[in-house]
């Protein structure tokens, strides 16, 4: 049997032969093993091994510099904004597949064509040490990944093993309440790879948990990074929005720019079995983010708009729209009665409280809603015109109309004096 202290036995006699600071990451840039230092060491080197955890904003660097792909050994630039010395890095492969980084600190680029090949020579004799390692583990990461996938699936079938499968043990009693939280990667420029991202997720979702005493299950799938939370009591909304915001923040060290992300969350729901459940709102609250305020947006914050996230976005366009709504676009070309009606509903049909919102006079409110009345013959008194009205505005706020469109619907507080009729 293959024990860890081979693989730190091998790093810590190449450190010594090269007189250089030596580490082996995962393909996540997670430090596995490292030598003592040889007094080049930086302040990243520094950090990572006093806390056994790399910096995100380093690691975010290093996977911009692409070493996530990386075939062949390769060379990343010292980085002084970061404290960070230039790095010679060899992949370590096994057939083909990315299991580790052997990284070697090499400051002024002297190391020669005998050293490197020495550094290759181990990486190829590393690898075969962490399969072994991997294939030791009971569980298999992807294994389990594919089984959270399976779990909040569209299949029944699948969801109900995956649940059996994932409850075995003490595990049920883990999860006896399940939050999803998701990550969606938005925003990416050309050259934003994807296994960047797939690592900047996979991160994300590792991040240490605010809860007290909590259960994890974690997948990515393409630019979706999922976190089944459990717990044995209901967790409160802030302390969650807390740990989505943390994960947030480390995607976004890791992405160095080249991508953002959005977190949504889902409702709490008894056991593994609804998982699916409070992972299909985590992923419509990541929807939401193109109208609700903040990077964060939680299912029981979203309200009426939650459902219609549900109808897919290429469906919304405004021919669809009630045609009481229909009625007052047409009749408001400059969208002043369209704020006017948005703030009166939105304050439950209070006048004053309206007219405060769009710092104007009681009497020029009403002048307007009695403006809608002529021109549409719409009764805003009426309960059902009201629904339709209400509605239909919040439909608009997930269209991808122009950006003057998207303004008029928004209840705010508009700058000015009062105007006139």
């Amino acid at each position: 049997m293959v024990a860890d202290e081979d693989v730190q036995g091998m790093v810590d006699r190449l450190a010594r032969r090269l007189r250089r600071s030596v580490a082996v990451n995962d393909p996540a840039v997670r430090l596995l093993y490292y030598s003592a230092h040889f007094g080049d060491e930086d302040a990243v080197r520094v950090t990572a091994v006093l806390r056994r955890q790399a910096d995100s904003r380093a690691v975010g660097y290093m996977l911009a510099s692409g070493t996530a792909t990386w075939t062949t050994a390769g060379v990343v630039p010292a980085n002084p904004e970061l404290g960070m010395r230039a790095r010679y890095c060899q992949p370590v492969c096994w057939r083909g597949e990315p299991v580790g980084l052997l990284v070697v600190i090499d400051a002024d680029g002297s190391l020669n064509a005998g050293e490197k090949a020495e550094i290759k020579e181990v990486a190829d004799t590393v690898a075969v040490l962490l399969v072994a390692r991997r294939d030791r583990q009971t569980t298999d990461p992807a294994v389990q990944e594919l089984t959270v996938l399976d779990l909040i699936s569209s299949d029944p079938v699948a969801r109900r093993r995956a649940t059996a499968e994932l409850s075995a043990g003490d595990r049920a009693q883990r999860f006896t309440y399940v939050t999803a939280i998701e990550l969606t990667c938005t925003k990416a420029t050309d050259n934003a790879g994807a296994k960047h991202v797939e690592v900047a997720l996979r991160n994300a979702v590792a991040t240490e948990p605010r809860l007290r005493r909590a259960a994890v299950l974690s997948a990515v799938c393409g630019d979706m990074g999922l976190l089944l939370l459990g717990s044995q009591s209901i967790p409160d909304i802030p302390t969650l929005k807390d740990h989505a915001a943390s994960m947030l923040q480390r995607s976004a060290d890791l992405a160095a720019g080249r991508f953002s992300c959005v977190a949504g969350i889902g409702s709490t729901v008894p056991g593994l079995i609804h998982a699916a459940d409070s992972a299909a709102q985590a992923r419509l609250a990541c929807r939401a983010q193109a109208v609700a305020p903040g990077p964060v947006a939680a299912w029981s914050d979203l309200g009426a708009l939650g459902p219609l996230l549900m109808i897919p976005a290429d469906q919304l366009v405004p021919a669809l729209l009630p045609q009481e709504l229909q009625l007052l676009r047409a009749a408001d070309p400059d969208g002043t009665l369209l704020q006017t009606v948005t703030s009166y509903l939105a304050h439950a049909g209070s006048g004053p409280a309206a007219a405060d919102d769009l710092h104007i006079h009681r009497t020029t409110l009403y002048y307007r809603l009695s403006k809608i009345i002529e021109l549409t013959g719409l009764d805003l008194s009426d309960g059902s015109t009201r629904l339709a009205l209400h509605l239909g505005i919040t439909m608009m706020t997930l269209m991808d109309e122009p950006h003057r469109q998207k303004e008029l619907i928004r209840v705010r507080s508009t700058k000015g004096h009062v105007d006139g009729h």
